[in-house]
């Protein structure tokens, strides 16, 4: 459907360019799967030629550049020349984004070279798999996509238009053109459509993502401008405003250069946020607001009377639905607390951080909660019986790598015990299936410290055999908490400091990692019965099936049957 979108277009276009990604693997019949797709005439007309490149997927396998060459029949670098206008390819050489090696570098460097030299005040096209650092969406340092290995090369070269891909970011985001020393664009994707980490309260892969197929078709006008029409491919229609390249290509007419997004969006005047209250939640409904080019996400704001904050909450317009991108947005937020008059803001935010007026609700009243209830805790202050529970049931432990014994703990009395790598607790948590066949709604405290970072930690396992990844890590290389589909904390953890965490988790809504009391990440919500629903048989504590489980010290677990609200975690304290 994405490609007969573009081709289906007149006048036709004389060549598609495919940045990277060809295959989810870069296996022989994931190929011959690719081959069969642009080889049938339906999608792509015999007059239009088709360009590849590889990227970092397309060298999972083994051989997979053996496979590329040997199924596409196309070197790994091209220099291309359409209609007397040069184009350059370049295939990244590894899975990771700095994989460019000195053949890739030198080959764009000489034809870069050769192109300016050759074809004076014309544009050079350029062509990657990752985007150059810190210049078009999807590519700066907080998103993890860009690289600057090319940079030095291309810095030299304003008349370089480079298009990427690999970040999925979104292409009706303004940043998605980016103009300073040359221009570089964000290309968007043809699958599983992702934003930049700790955005949105939804995670990297906020709603309807999965129906987002863009595509970007490039005009050389007669003037020498170079014009570009975005394509919502899934929808086939266009992406406006196109954008326009302007010539001389000498760095003299960036008009995209140094923008700041303003005017900031606006509500109209008598819009207002409706109100629906629950149990220590609220579903609060509001209305789009307008901006020049588009809005970002929502920053949903909760207080009490007193002003002191509740809660706050961060939601995606979907800009990237185009026509059918709601006319209104609906939130619902949970752990608030109850029989306190709470006033909702909602605020626009566009791409830039430029934000709206906030709309105000109408003050109202949430009813309480039922009390959570402890279902399980252990303490580890007994030394001659560092299993038993303090409530519920004792602890078994599973000792492959090693005994699990008694350690000091965060104050004097208090003990904790340490549990070396390969060595795991077996728990029996007590609680009832709720939310589906798993028990999708609790809360787990863990105190803990760990030694040193540089390491993996993983803190729960709910598969209780062990025989697949952990749930909840600290990340060898950054020290911060997550995993990859809840997303890691915008901050690290400390070594040789306790802390006590709080997970709360509500699956298909949020799962929240609280520390001393304080919110320190929150992810998506994850499936129902997924992953982080735990078994009612119970939960293993710091297991990994790979040891990714590095020696850590625990001084307390309690377990509840419920999500805490953010005022109870809070009375928890911390260290």
């Amino acid at each position: 459907m994405a490609l007969k979108s573009i081709t289906g277009k007149m006048p036709l276009i004389d060549a598609v360019f495919v940045v990277g990604d060809l295959t989810d693997g870069g296996t022989p019949a994931q190929y011959d799967q690719l081959v069969s797709v642009f080889s049938d005439k339906a999608n792509i007309p015999d007059s239009v030629d088709v360009y590849y490149l590889m990227g970092n997927h397309d060298h999972f396998a083994a051989n997979g550049q053996a496979n590329y060459i040997n199924k596409l029949k196309q070197p790994l670098n091209q220099y291309i020349i359409i209609k007397d206008y040069p184009f350059i390819t370049v295939s990244q050489t590894g899975t990771g984004n700095r994989d460019y090696n000195a053949e890739a570098q030198a080959f764009l460097s000489e034809k870069l070279a050769d192109a300016t030299r050759t074809y004076p005040g014309k544009p050079v096209f350029v062509f990657f798999h990752v985007p150059p650092l810190n210049t078009c969406y999807g590519s700066s340092s907080t998103d993890g996509w860009g690289s600057d290995i090319l940079l030095p090369i291309l810095n030299g070269y304003p008349r370089a238009i480079v298009f990427s891909g690999h970040s999925h970011f979104p292409l009706g985001d303004p940043r998605s053109i980016h103009q300073d020393k040359f221009t570089a664009v964000n290309d968007g994707s043809t699958t599983y459509s992702e934003i930049e980490p700790n955005a949105v309260n939804a995670g990297i892969h906020p709603e309807n993502y999965e129906n987002i197929t863009e595509a970007v078709i490039v005009n050389v006008m007669k003037n020498g401008n170079v014009e570009m029409e975005r394509w919502d491919t899934y929808r086939n229609e266009p992406i406006e405003p196109r954008w326009t390249v302007e010539a001389p290509h000498d760095g003299s007419r960036f008009v995209y250069k140094g923008r700041n997004g303003m005017p900031a969006p606006a509500f109209t005047v008598m819009d207002k946020p409706v109100v629906t209250g629950g149990e220590e939640s609220c579903t609060l409904t509001f209305p789009q607001a307008t901006d020049n080019e588009a809005v970002h996400h929502y920053l949903i704001e909760l207080a009490d009377e007193d002003g002191i904050a509740a809660a706050s909450y961060r939601k995606f317009s979907q800009f990237y639905l185009n026509s059918q991108m709601p006319a209104s947005l609906t939130a619902t937020i949970f752990g608030l607390p109850g029989e306190k008059k709470l006033t909702a803001q909602v605020t626009a935010v566009d791409s830039y951080g430029n934000r709206s007026a906030p709309l105000a609700s109408e003050p109202f009243t949430l009813s309480s909660a039922p009390e959570p209830e402890l279902a399980a805790s252990w303490l580890f202050d007994d030394a001659s019986d560092l299993k038993k529970a303090t409530a519920g049931t004792d602890l078994i432990f599973a000792e492959a790598g090693g005994p699990i014994t008694s350690a000091a703990g965060p104050d004097d009395g208090n003990k904790a015990i340490r549990i070396p790598v390969g060595s795991y607790l077996k728990a029996v948590h007590g609680l009832s299936a709720v939310g589906g066949q798993k028990v999708n709604a609790y809360s787990i405290l863990m105190d803990f410290k760990i030694p040193a970072t540089g390491v993996w930690y993983t803190f729960f396992q709910t598969d209780l055999m062990n025989m697949d990844d952990g749930e909840l890590f600290v990340h060898k290389d950054s020290g911060t908490i997550g995993v990859g589909a809840l997303g890691y904390s915008p901050d690290a953890i400390k070594a040789d400091r306790w802390y006590r965490m709080v997970i709360v988790a509500l699956n298909d809504t949020y799962c929240k990692i609280y520390l001393n009391g304080v919110l320190f990440h929150e992810g998506n919500g994850a499936v129902i019965d997924g992953r982080h629903a735990l078994n009612v048989e119970g939960i293993l504590f710091c297991a990994d099936n790979d040891r990714e489980d590095s020696e850590l010290d625990l001084s307390e677990i309690r377990i509840w049957d419920r999500p805490l609200n953010a005022e109870k975690v809070k009375s928890l304290g911390g260290y």
